[in-house]
């Protein structure tokens, strides 16, 4: 009897041990990989974004990462900001808790180890928080896009490989004929020519095989336009391209030895280089003939290859983009083509 007592103990034993360990999480969520990314701002810089994986209500991972809306022609080359730091590119953070990549991972680590979220801690008005020992970075975003990738759901099981891509076609020079105010004078024009790099790129993350992000840019120096008194853009001179515009805001020039030297008109304000379209936005200047400005139209694409989860190709044109800009495309997109064949291949191999 002591005998059958004993074994009986055993196995009860067992089955708690094994209910324990099987116990499921506190998040009410379905199995499955959940994402989130931040909106598009004007003026933004890095774009971050998250994943969360859950398994029987627990926190499996987390990734926290972001991408640069200018590719390759800033610091990061086009990689993410987490391989950035990894490579020592993104920069020294300062301080005794280490680079980005490191705070980031240990903000993570510690969501998945303690199973707590944004509700579960106090985030000061700096966007900071106590509460993850050796972190000194901005959490914020990472906690609102937690709880904003769970209001998503579920990320649709897709064809392609995870990752984040970047690709861009090859760099070429093209040169541009601009004009500044000419110093003293309210509508004199000096103009100068500018030589500068070009190239088509593409930002892509695939989350459980599926596009979550496609952002498509071009490289390109342009500067901010001067606008006439009623905010219009102030067409100065014409050359054999066509008409070239005041491409410098609070901004005059003067000739020194026989080169334009631009400067700003008042020492408490900047003028602003764009590098590329899309961070130039509506300053890029296709408005002013007329046309919807090259950022938006792209997003139409960009809207597409989420949509549809590709392109289709015909004749050099993309199906289902229509020829209305406000809807389609008028821009030339043969090096927006060449972008998705290079990111096609690469996440499908």
């Amino acid at each position: 009897m002591k005998k059958l007592f004993t074994i009986f103990s055993l196995v009860l034993l067992a089955v708690i041990l094994s209910a324990c360990t099987g116990k499921e999480g506190k998040f009410d969520y379905e199995n499955g990989v959940y994402f989130a990314i931040q909106d598009r701002t004007e003026g933004q810089t890095y774009r971050y974004w998250v994943t969360v994986t859950i398994k029987d209500k627990k926190i499996t991972n987390v990734t926290w990462d972001a991408y640069h809306v200018d590719g390759a022609a800033v610091r990061c080359k086009g990689e993410s900001k987490y391989v950035c730091s990894e490579k020592g590119n993104y920069g020294d953070m300062g301080g005794q808790y280490g680079d980005w990549h490191e705070q980031a991972k240990r903000a993570t680590d510690w969501i998945v180890k303690n199973q707590k979220i944004g509700k579960d801690i106090t985030i000061g008005n700096d966007g900071k928080t106590d509460a993850i020992s050796s972190v000194s970075v901005t959490v914020k975003e990472l906690f609102d896009l937690i709880d904003e990738a769970f209001e998503n759901g579920p990320v649709a099981k897709g064809d392609y490989n995870d990752g984040f891509y970047y690709v861009e076609t090859a760099l070429t020079d093209k040169t541009a004929t601009y004009a500044v105010l000419k110093e003293g004078t309210t509508n004199e024009y000096l103009e100068f020519t500018e030589t500068f790099k070009t190239s088509t790129m593409g930002s892509f993350l695939v989350v459980n095989g599926t596009i979550v992000l496609a952002d498509i840019n071009a490289r390109h120096d342009a500067y901010v336009y001067e606008t006439d008194s009623n905010g219009k853009f102030v067409k100065v001179a014409t050359t054999e391209e066509g008409t070239a515009y005041n491409l410098i805001k609070n901004a005059i020039g003067k000739v020194e030895n026989e080169e334009v030297v631009i400067s700003n008109k008042s020492n408490n304000e900047k003028f602003v280089k764009y590098v590329t379209k899309d961070s130039a936005g509506k300053w890029y200047g296709m408005s002013d003939t007329g046309k919807v400005e090259w950022n938006l139209q792209v997003q139409n694409i960009e809207k597409l290859i989420l949509q549809n989860q590709g392109l289709t190709v015909n004749d050099g044109k993309i199906n289902g983009l229509s020829s209305d800009a406000t809807t389609g495309a008028s821009i030339h997109v043969t090096d927006i083509i060449t972008v998705w064949n290079l990111f096609s291949a690469d996440a499908t191999k």
